[in-house]
């Protein structure tokens, strides 16, 4: 079930603002930007706003915008059983093959949570299947220390995100099929090989009885 009265919250939100980027979906990368905090938090912050507008500068790629909803919001999701939309078209978090999430502050990590469980993202990136999107972050946060995610993301894009967004587009299109787990390793081994692009799981390093690594 979808809520209405969340749709049309949505709705009056685009009508009120400037700028906002609008795509058809059909046969581009799409991604969703989220903030993990409420929408004029992530709205007032440059660096979120600028990766929005560095992702939609490429020609097949569609950026939209999710964030965590208000109280009042979070109820309506959870009694209606409704997924986390975004704003631009209130597809859900699922349908969109990339989750970027924004950030900036240590204080909304526990909402990342929160917005993975409303748009049905397991939480765990093991946990994933084969058709579920990526899920990246970036931002200060992310850079000064990932390590404390590492269990819930795929990747991190580490440093300024703007510098790094043409070469991990360039490798995503190049590497992605789409099919299968066997690919998404695949895509996730070429991304890593991006500068400034962290794979948590090809950095752990199995350990022995003792917690040495072994030979």
């Amino acid at each position: 079930m979808i809520s209405r009265k969340l749709i049309e919250k949505a709705r009056v939100t685009l009508e009120k603002e400037r700028g906002t980027i609008r795509k058809l979906w059909a046969g581009r990368i799409s991604i969703c930007l989220i903030y993990p905090s409420r929408y004029y938090v992530g709205m007032s912050n440059l660096g979120f706003q600028t990766v929005y507008q560095c992702f939609n500068s490429e020609e097949d790629v569609l950026c939209e915008r999710a964030f965590l909803p208000d109280p009042g919001e979070l109820q309506e999701y959870q009694e209606t059983g409704t997924p986390l939309f975004s704003l631009e078209s209130q597809k859900p978090l699922f349908d969109f093959d990339l989750l970027a999430f924004s950030l900036s502050f240590e204080n909304d990590f526990l909402n990342i949570l929160t917005l993975l469980d409303l748009g049905r993202i397991p939480l765990e990136s093991r946990d994933r299947g084969p058709r579920a999107p990526l899920v990246i972050g970036g931002g200060v946060a992310a850079f000064l220390n990932p390590e404390p995610l590492s269990d819930f993301f795929d990747l991190f894009i580490l440093g300024e995100g703007e510098e790094v967004i043409q070469e991990f587009l360039a490798v995503y299109r190049q590497a992605f099929s789409g099919r299968g787990q066997k690919e998404r390793d695949h895509l996730l081994g070429e991304l890593a090989r991006v500068e400034g692009v962290y794979v948590p799981r090809f950095m752990r390093q199995p350990t022995g009885k003792t917690g040495e690594s072994k030979g």
